[in-house]
């Protein structure tokens, strides 16, 4: 959660924040899904910001270069947090450690 506070800090900064209208933050992948959720909450007259997480070495920079250009050809802001660490500390080692006691999560 720390991440994306940080992340989006900048958000303070733009128009849409002192906009009366209602706001959504969209998780963006750069995929069909994410950009068709955007744009129908665009058509209902939300305020947008796009985000997307970076995991590194998982191929997550074509995901940001993918959301980030929906989010340009959108008009709306797009962040991206690097979440490595964390997605490591309590996703990847509790898996391996998991695993190699012979259970499966």
């Amino acid at each position: 959660m720390k991440y994306i506070v940080k992340a989006t800090s900048p958000l303070n900064s733009y128009e849409w924040m002192n906009s009366p209208s209602k706001k959504a933050l969209v998780l963006m992948s750069g995929g069909v899904d994410s950009s068709a959720a955007a744009l129908l909450l665009m058509k209902e007259n939300y305020s947008l910001a796009g985000m997307t997480m970076e995991i590194t070495h998982s191929g997550s920079s074509s995901a940001v270069l993918s959301a980030s250009s929906v989010c340009k050809e959108l008009g709306i802001p797009h962040f991206s947090v690097n979440i490595s660490e964390e997605f490591n500390r309590k996703v990847i080692l509790p898996f391996c450690t998991s695993y190699s006691r012979g259970l499966t999560p």
